[in-house]
């Protein structure tokens, strides 16, 4: 079992469309691999082209580090950091950067 991976979309108060990811291993060994890159990028990419979301969101929580520089790695920009959780946005286009890279 390697885990699952969701987006949920959502529309802002200004009639834009977000998106929030989230990746869930199930397994430890699988964190080092390719795949959760694959299954997020792979979702993310739909979100952004069949779904015309104009960003996503992550909320981590400060002590979670791999999951902050997983989403760096991404493209994640942070916005602020409250309350032990880590606020970021990846846009469509630093997306596309990192991911014509990947």
């Amino acid at each position: 079992m390697y885990g699952c991976c969701n987006i949920n979309i959502e529309m802002d108060d200004l009639g834009h469309w977000f998106a929030e990811g989230g990746i869930f291993s199930a397994e430890e060994s699988k964190l080092n691999s390719l795949t959760p890159i694959k299954a997020i990028c792979t979702l993310y990419h739909w979100g952004f082209t069949s779904c015309e979301v104009s960003c996503i969101k992550a909320r981590i929580r400060n002590d979670n580090k791999r999951a902050i520089r997983f989403n760096n790695g991404l493209g994640f920009k942070v916005d602020h950091v409250t309350d032990g959780v880590t606020y970021a946005t990846l846009t469509k286009s630093s997306f596309e950067h990192r991911y014509d890279s990947i």
